[in-house]
């Protein structure tokens, strides 16, 4: 008997949705080293922003589950692709001169603020298969993402080094791994309520998205 996958019938159902980030124009530009870097340079410093609440989020959410392999699963996570994640963002900084006085100053996005009020409120009073399934289509589109941009291997080099991460067999393997916690969490009885943070999860990822997209530099602010 073929076990039903929860995140693979989401990115089926919805794949407009997802696809809206996965081919994105920050993706196509990276991809064909077209991205005006000042673009790329707003998307490293909110993208820093943000991954400090999604950290927050992982050691959150790590702390209520009471499934032993998923609460160790979430710490993994924690301190290895979120933790990868930062460390790469932050080998951008002095590539992008992005000063420390630049990071301490900037201010996230209405996007990015956003994103970071939904995990905070998802990982303290979600359900734990609701908070899952609103992470998913971060995690399995990343990789997608990383996969697009390193079959084109870009020009320069921040392009190519951003590619490396999300693309590489560490990062799959923690993907996977999390499809695998939200499936198991599936049942006929979560899986509407699932579906709706899964979409949210889509949406707020489209929405910052584009808002680094709109964004000329100017420090990380979205004005």
């Amino acid at each position: 008997m073929i076990m039903k996958s929860f995140s693979l019938e989401m990115r089926t159902k919805h794949r407009e949705l997802y696809h809206a980030i996965t081919c994105h124009p920050l993706v196509s530009g990276m991809a064909g080293s077209t991205l005006p870097m000042p673009v790329f340079r707003n998307y490293i410093i909110q993208d820093y922003l943000y991954l400090k609440s999604y950290s927050e989020f992982l050691r959150v959410l790590a702390m209520r589950s009471t499934r032993e392999a998923e609460r160790e699963m979430l710490q993994r996570h924690l301190r290895g692709s979120a933790a990868a994640e930062i460390a790469l963002q932050e080998s951008f900084l002095p590539l992008l001169d992005i000063s420390c006085k630049i990071i301490e100053a900037a201010q996230p996005s209405p996007a990015c603020s956003q994103n970071a009020q939904v995990l905070r409120e998802t990982s303290l009073s979600a359900p734990i298969h609701s908070a899952l399934a609103a992470i998913i289509p971060c995690y399995r589109a990343y990789l997608e993402m990383g996969r697009e941009v390193a079959s084109h291997r870009p020009d320069h080099m921040i392009y190519s080094k951003w590619a490396a991460l999300y693309s590489s067999p560490e990062y799959e393997a923690d993907v996977l791994e999390i499809e695998r916690a939200a499936d198991a969490r599936a049942t006929a009885e979560t899986e509407l309520d699932m579906e709706a943070f899964y979409i949210r999860g889509c949406r707020l990822e489209v929405g910052f998205l584009d808002a680094v997209c709109r964004v000329a530099d100017n420090g990380g602010g979205d004005k």
